[in-house]
């Protein structure tokens, strides 16, 4: 009977049995903290939430996040890891949306995302050791438009102050639901935040923490979405329509001064419009413009453009970045999409392949929303009504990777547009409110004008 040597270099890597002992794996460009290089550790497992493809790595990361003996990613849900501090304060609720709900949340750095479990085709992740799952091409093209919209409800609640809400009568009897924070309106100057499609007010909550202490900010469900109404008709979302409740919203809760008006997305294309009304326009110190369109002016810039190939390329690089919409259109398709659960669906596998928990938009939100462009797109681009507005100060900021609106009409689309006509470019995407809220909002801050104290 031979005797095996425990030293022999070939059995140093055996736990006593003979079953060799799994070597940590480091991930790359990360060094091994001291305590693991000079104590020897728990043998590494594959962790049943890392793939065969890559688990060395992936289990090495779950144990140094100390996860690799939980049944789930750290965390607990999607790639999003937290803890409760006791002593914080309270986070935002997130079924009443207002304050007083559950402790705040720190997030650590991200040391791996977590397995995303949805259908479609799997296809291995070699560095982050996790299985991705991917919606059909076609169905995802499709529907990439309202897919990244939805990432701006996804988020983390940040902590707010308190709000006084409130319900506000638009046009035509339509009640709309009003938040309210900082100071009262005649403490410090009123800001009024316009959201956009497919998102509510709370789409504002970052850049709302960030203006509170200095303002009077205001934000408000636009119809067809959140709290507020739902009227069904297309009419009720024309763009006159959709100015009459931005001038309601002012009237209720900037006690007699002007305001700070600000739009993002639709919300801009309603700021717009309330800016060229000379019955509203006197209601607004300046309008700031976040990655949104002006249709009106959007429409005179493609026939000027008609007669100058230098602008052929952009026109072209637009339609081809809003080609979606002309989808919206399709009797029926739009209504079965959503009745039937399939944009939902894609939705949220869209969004979790970004990296976000699911959006899960509510249908009657995402119908009647489409009013706005069945309204509106086609009407103000074939028959303009204005090619200025009436109040002086406009300040427009657009994201440089922002998929949908491209920076032509963010700009030369737009000259002429106003007395004082600034632009700002942010490194960010279209959903700057919600990914980008710090460099937004200081871009919003430095477009403000002075407020003279003069009354609406």
């Amino acid at each position: 009977m031979r005797h095996r040597d425990p030293g022999h270099p070939r059995r140093a890597g055996r736990r006593p049995g003979g079953r060799r002992r799994a070597a940590a794996v480091d991930l790359p460009g990360r060094e091994r903290p001291v305590a693991d290089r000079d104590q020897p550790g728990p043998p590494v497992q594959r962790h049943r939430r890392c793939s065969a493809v890559g688990a060395r790595a992936c289990t090495a990361a779950l144990r140094r996040t100390g996860a690799a003996g939980r049944g789930v990613p750290p965390g607990g849900r999607g790639d999003r890891v937290g803890r409760d501090v006791p002593g914080a304060p309270r986070a935002v609720d997130g079924a009443s949306g207002r304050g007083g709900g559950r402790p705040a949340r720190v997030a650590p750095a991200r040391a791996i995302r977590s397995t995303v479990e949805c259908p479609g085709i799997r296809f291995p992740d070699e560095r982050a050791g996790r299985v991705r799952c991917a919606v059909p091409v076609l169905a995802t093209a499709f529907l990439t438009s309202l897919a990244s919209a939805s990432a701006v409800v996804a988020e983390a609640d940040p902590v707010l102050p308190a709000s006084a809400d409130s319900w506000v009568t638009g046009d035509g009897g339509v009640r709309l639901r009003v938040h309210e924070y900082g100071p009262a309106a005649g403490l410090a100057p009123t800001v009024v935040l316009v959201h956009g499609y497919l998102s509510t007010s709370r789409a504002w909550d970052r850049v709302v923490s960030r203006l509170v202490p200095d303002y009077h900010v205001v934000t408000y469900d636009t119809r067809g979405n959140g709290e507020s109404d739902h009227p069904a008709a297309p009419q009720d979302y024309a763009l006159p329509v959709l100015a009459d409740d931005v001038a309601a919203v002012i009237d209720a809760t900037a006690g007699g001064r002007r305001v700070h008006l600000v739009g993002w997305d639709w919300g801009a294309g309603e700021g717009w419009e309330a800016s060229a009304r000379p019955d509203i326009a006197p209601k607004i110190l300046d309008f700031t413009a976040i990655s949104g369109q002006n249709l009106d002016l959007w429409g005179q810039w493609l026939r000027r453009s008609a007669s100058d190939p230098a602008e052929w390329p952009a026109v072209l690089d637009q339609a081809v970045r809003s080609c979606y919409i002309a989808l919206w259109d399709v009797p029926g398709l739009t209504g079965v999409l959503w009745n039937t659960g399939v944009t939902g669906a894609v939705l949220d596998g869209f969004v979790q392949l970004t990296g976000d928990p699911p959006p899960r938009v509510p249908p009657a939100d995402g119908l009647a929303s489409l009013n706005r462009y069945r309204a509106n797109v086609f009407a103000r681009l074939s028959a303009p009504t204005y090619a200025k507005v009436a109040v002086t100060g406009v300040h427009v900021i657009y994201g440089s990777r922002d998929p949908y609106v491209g920076a032509a009409v963010q700009t030369r689309a737009l000259a002429g547009a106003a007395d004082q006509l600034t632009f700002t470019e942010i490194d960010s995407g279209h959903w700057s409110p919600v990914t980008d809220p710090e460099p937004l909002t200081a871009a919003i801050r430095a477009g403000f004008g002075a407020d003279p104290g003069g009354t609406s």
